[in-house]
This record gives C-alpha cells, sequence and structure tokens, in this order.
C-alpha cells in the first residue's frame, strides 16, 4: 500500500496595466502573471514572453484580449478609440470656417451646438478628395459654438467661436 499526498495549486491570475503612451498611436501594456500572453488586437495576433508589450494603435476601435499560457489566469481585454485628428480654421470666423477631417471615411456625420449645449442642426456630409467641409457661421450669433465630429475614424468635438 502507498499513500500520496498531491498539492493542486492554482495559477496566478494576470495582470495587465495599460496606458498611452503621449502623443503617440502607442499602447503600453504592462503584463504580469504569466510566463507566456497571447494578444489579440482587432486581427492582429501576437505572443511575448517580454513584462512589457507596445502595442500600435489603428484608427478608429480597438479591441485588446490579453490571456496567459492559461485561459485560467483570466483574460484581460478593453476597448481603445483612437480618433484621426479634425482642424477647424479659421477659428474665430466672422462668415464661414473650413473643417478638415483626417482619415479615410467617406461618410462624416457633423452636429452643431450652441454653449448651452443645445443642438443646431445635424449633417451628413460625403467627404471630397480635400477632406474640407465649410462651416456657415454667418448667420449664427457672436459667441462660443461646439462642432461634434463622427465617423468609423473621428470621434471628436472642437470649439467654434463666431465674432
Amino acid at each position: 500500500e502507498q499513500c500520496f499526498n498531491v498539492v493542486i495549486s492554482e495559477p496566478v491570475d494576470i495582470t495587465v496595466l495599460s496606458s498611452l503612451v503621449n502623443n503617440s498611436q502607442d499602447l503600453n501594456l504592462n503584463l504580469n502573471g504569466s510566463t507566456n500572453y497571447n494578444i489579440l488586437h482587432n486581427d492582429k495576433y501576437y505572443t511575448t514572453s517580454d513584462s512589457k508589450f507596445v502595442l500600435p494603435l489603428d484608427k478608429g476601435l480597438n479591441f485588446i484580449k490579453v490571456v496567459g499560457d492559461r485561459e485560467c489566469q483570466g483574460i484581460y481585454e478593453e476597448t481603445i478609440f483612437n480618433s484621426e485628428d479634425i482642424l477647424l480654421s479659421p477659428n474665430p470666423a466672422v462668415n464661414t470656417s473650413s473643417l478638415w477631417v483626417g482619415g479615410n471615411d467617406e461618410d462624416v456625420t457633423i452636429s452643431m451646438f450652441d454653449s448651452a449645449g443645445r443642438l443646431l442642426w445635424v449633417k451628413d456630409n460625403d467627404m471630397n478628395s480635400s477632406r474640407n467641409i465649410d462651416i456657415q457661421v454667418s448667420n449664427l450669433r457672436p459667441g462660443l459654438y461646439y462642432l461634434k465630429v463622427d465617423s468609423e475614424t473621428v470621434k471628436k468635438t472642437a470649439k467654434l467661436i463666431k465674432k
């Protein structure tokens, strides 16, 4: 007759600390709790054994999933939106301001709000090759307005001052 002592221990949970790199399109991932990490980013797959990993973000929505060697160590998931840039010029404006929208999206929705947050108008725009949209402000009272720009890869709000 033989006796055995069996000790079954559970693996350590993975921990992930993410931080955006200033003025960059990169996400720093600090990884702990596993020997190897499998990282799924949108449709890309990475494997690393390093405790630090720099993930280049796509424009638009980024789905990030990290698992360790064993699924029982837990799953880390995060969603980050990385917007294209916009530029409003001239600002302040008297009659017209030109809104430049970065990226390649063909359809962009622009909403204008007054300083109290009331919606003034919403327009769906087909983007031209110059990526510029003229914003008429001649009919507005002098003051502060907000332009909200929405598309697949853009989610930005700009302040517009009407002289």
